[in-house]
């Protein structure tokens, strides 16, 4: 996984409705059976007649037997990791008349410390409905790194997410994917019909004796964490939680404070807001920000002098001009429109590396570039199904307590960052026409109320974050007694994701009473690409010389080569360059060393994995000596040439189709021919 997939896996709500796999959604759109003029059932939601749940369940009490580990494969990589990974499950009851406990899986990273800490840090991951482990070995520069040289780190997926149980897919919703990706239609107008199927699911799921969707919220994920703690053996525990998991962090400190010895928070989420109406407000003070921080930039600014009126004209432009796209995400022809560019610029504000494309895009617009724009829109491409967890979730916690103005700001459509607030995204303010068909039961009062603690506390937010913005951290902190806040103006929502941030949770962790040295977070405000204009300079590259390994394994023999100097990544038998024009740029350049294996170059196609390599002619000077090899799909495609003979060996480029003859002409040429094989 490239660092730039990894952003996203965070986000509060892209957990909830996450990019969809090239297999899925290709295995969903055999178009000759798509029921393109089916038309949904129409169903009117009867009144909730749950009760209110608990707000604060009882403690487990302390000489109950804990709940037995059970031990499984890890769902994820665990090759190359350092540490010892041991991965299971505790069964918890489910509902009285399922014959199903409630599987909590986990994994728990393994001190190599001789005297490791006796207080492990619980990672809780966002969503709500989100998960974690499946990549877990993609977050362990920002979740296990920090701690592992000191202590014990457990990640678990949350129940009704992932491992842990999870709650249905609502498959009738896919049935919208076109309607909202493929055909040319406002997701205003498709909502209605798309809510109505997502309230079926609902009332299917609350109808079934295997779910209790009153249990799905954050008083039993804060008592299925102290369950977990039980059944490891652990006396405290430190926590550490992003986006929703800040929200779950706070019903632990709340209903089992005895349990934390600190607290590492980011992209904060306070109970006492309500994100059913907060989220356009959120994503215009980030994108001010970005262009508060364009305007300070001696190239940007005078580049970009009223971003907001193009910005709106590029929203006009897509509406009444949809874009298709060959994305190299999936294996159809996106319709890219304005909801499509609204909700992509929104998912870029997670991360500052992604923000810093959105100028540059805007900079692209105006010159009559749509290339950028485009791409934004196809990445926010998401799966309309799978939102059970977050549904659950919302409808307990947030709808109960939406106000008037929560409503009206959620359902308007004045700006172009209201379009953020439509489905299939956050759903808006049409989550609350679903929640009387999910029967998840109202929280009590104090799931609204501030929450207060005494636990060492250490907070980060990003200046860019554009769903918990900057100020929720600031408020909350404000009231804390024993709370140090890390402000990172050049962050998004990933804010513990930098060095500087690994740096200071690890001192903060080690001796959390301390004073934390934050002076590293005092960053530039934006770092643009200034790489406007990206038509005109297609397939060229600054060329450095630097040697490469012929031999696999530990013996290393060494050869000259010439390699583009782009941002390079060298493991175990193989070097990678990434061209980086922006965040959304596919072009990789990949030597590797061993014999051909196409699983190995098709993993850099963004999740395609195949044999689709056919052989082809290689130019005249080649032949004889490297083999063309060629994977062709919709978007994005990958070139390999072969050496034939000794040394086993192989240059390969991915890039977007109309690029990569380009490419192959003026990077993978050059390389080739730079090779001392003699």
């Amino acid at each position: 996984m490239t660092p730039r997939a990894v952003v996203l896996l965070l986000a509060l709500v892209l957990a909830a409705c996450s990019r969809v796999s090239p297999e899925e959604l290709s295995a969903r759109y055999e178009l000759d059976e798509l029921q393109r003029d089916g038309s949904a059932a129409t169903t009117t939601a009867e009144p909730s007649t749950s009760t209110p749940v608990p707000e604060a369940p009882e403690t487990p009490e302390p000489d109950r037997e804990p709940h037995q580990i059970w031990s499984t494969g890890c769902p994820f990589d665990t090759d190359g990791l350092e540490e010892e990974v041991e991965c299971g499950y505790v069964a918890l009851p489910g509902p009285e008349n399922s014959p199903r406990p409630v599987r909590l899986s986990f994994a728990r990273f393994v001190s190599s410390n001789e005297n490791p800490q006796p207080d492990p840090v619980i990672y809780l991951h966002g969503g709500p409905g989100g998960n974690v482990l499946a990549s877990a070995d993609a977050f362990y520069s920002s979740v296990v790194e920090p701690f592992i040289d000191q202590r014990d780190v457990i990640m678990y997926d949350q129940r009704g997410g992932g491992e842990s149980s999870p709650l249905p897919v609502c498959e009738e919703a896919w049935r919208f994917d076109p309607d909202f990706f493929l055909e040319d239609r406002d997701h205003a107008d498709v909502a209605i019909e798309y809510l109505d199927v997502l309230a079926a699911c609902g009332r299917d799921i609350s109808d079934s004796f295997l779910y209790d969707l009153s249990t799905y919220n954050s008083v039993t994920h804060a008592n299925d964490t102290i369950e977990l703690a039980r059944a490891l053996e652990l006396d405290a525990f430190n926590i550490h939680g992003s986006s929703y998991g800040t929200r779950l962090a706070q019903a632990v400190l709340r209903d089992h404070p005895g349990w934390v010895r600190s607290v590492v928070l980011t992209g904060f989420y306070p109970t006492e807001v309500n994100l059913i109406g907060s989220v356009p407000a959120s994503f215009e003070a980030a994108l001010q920000t970005v262009f508060d921080a364009c305007a300070a930039d001696i190239v940007c600014g005078p580049a970009l002098p009223d971003p907001w009126a193009t910005l709106d004209d590029a929203v006009d432009f897509f509406n009444t001009s949809p874009v298709t796209y060959e994305s190299p995400y999936f294996e159809v022809v996106a319709l890219i429109d304005d909801d499509e560019l609204v909700n992509g610029l929104h998912a870029l504000l997670y991360s500052a590396d992604a923000a810093a494309m959105i100028p540059d895009a805007l900079i692209d617009f105006r010159d009559g570039d749509l290339d950028r724009l485009t791409r934004i829109g196809a990445s926010s491409i998401t799966d309309v199904a799978d939102v059970a967890g977050f549904i659950a979730v919302q409808c307990n916690e947030e709808a109960p307590f939406t106000t008037p103005e929560d409503r009206d700001a959620a359902n308007a459509l004045t700006r172009a960052v209201d379009r953020v607030n439509l489905a299939p995204g956050f759903i808006g303010g049409g989550l609350l026409e679903l929640c009387p068909a999910w029967d998840t039961g109202n929280a009590g009062p104090a799931a609204n109320e501030p929450t207060t603690w005494d636990a060492p506390t250490l907070m980060f937010s990003g200046g860019f974050d554009p769903i918990t913005p900057p100020t929720w951290a600031a408020a909350t902190a404000g009231r804390l007694a024993n709370v140090t806040l890390v402000h990172f103006p050049d962050r998004g929502h990933d804010a513990d994701e930098s060095f500087c941030a690994v740096e200071i949770m690890r001192r903060f962790m080690d001796r959390p009473g301390d004073v934390v040295d934050s002076g590293c977070a005092d960053g530039a405000l934006l770092q643009p690409d200034n790489n406007s204009g990206r038509l005109t300079d297609r397939g060229v590259a600054e060329f450095i010389d630097t040697v490469f390994d012929l031999e696999p394994g530990e013996e290393a023999t060494w050869a000259d080569v010439r390699v583009p100097d782009w941002e390079s990544y060298f493991i175990e038998d193989e070097d990678s360059y990434y061209r980086n024009n922006d965040w959304l740029d596919p072009t990789i350049l990949v030597i590797r060393n061993g014999q051909f294996n196409a699983g190995e170059l098709t993993w850099y196609l963004e999740g395609f994995f195949g044999e689709r390599f056919v052989t082809t002619d290689a130019p005249a000077r080649f032949a004889g000596v490297w083999e063309r090899r060629l994977l062709e799909r919709l978007g994005t495609d990958m070139v390999a040439y072969v050496h034939q003979g000794d040394p086993a060996l192989t240059v390969a480029i991915a890039a977007e189709t109309e690029e990569l003859a380009t490419l192959e002409r003026n990077v993978v040429f050059p390389v080739l021919e730079s090779f001392s094989l003699g």
